[in-house]
């Protein structure tokens, strides 16, 4: 039995807000440690140093930038819409497993039961778009039919 959408959701939402607190946390950590060097470092181990930090910091924050949008998205989704056709917030079961489009978060186990949570931008997620129950995509040669849009 296919686990409810409010629970995959619930549990995709968790996972992002994780990812958005880890990232949160490392680019106030690199913040601190920008500000500290200022105090300890001296002459160009200082400026080579202040550079990795910088680059460090526009990494993180464009990680959380994106983790913050996903984590939007995931947010935007009504568990309580009818859908008709594969699109943003619809779980698909298949021949070949269940999707829900979401984000990009991957394989998770809900109730003993795999979930493969992928975005619709995503190589598979893309071909499953605007299908609707019955059609067939073709996706690495195997042949995979959608039983139902949930």
């Amino acid at each position: 039995m296919t686990p409810s959408k409010e629970k995959i959701l619930s549990a995709c939402i968790k996972i992002q807000q994780d990812k958005v607190d880890k990232q949160t946390a490392m680019v106030e950590t690199l913040n601190d440690s920008a500000v500290n060097s200022d105090k300890c470092v001296v002459g160009d181990k200082h400026h080579t140093f202040r550079a990795q930090t910088q680059n460090e910091q526009e990494m993180y924050a464009k990680q959380l930038t994106q983790a913050i949008n996903e984590l939007n998205t995931l947010r935007m989704i009504s568990t309580d819409k009818k859908y008709v056709q594969a699109e943003l917030g619809a779980l698909i079961p298949t021949s070949n497993g269940i999707y829900f489009l979401a984000t990009s978060i991957g394989i998770m186990k809900i109730d003993n039961i795999n979930i493969m949570v992928l975005s619709p931008i995503s190589p598979i997620g893309n071909q499953l778009l605007s299908k609707t129950k019955g059609e067939k995509i073709i996706f690495r040669n195997n042949e995979i039919t959608i039983l139902d849009i949930i």
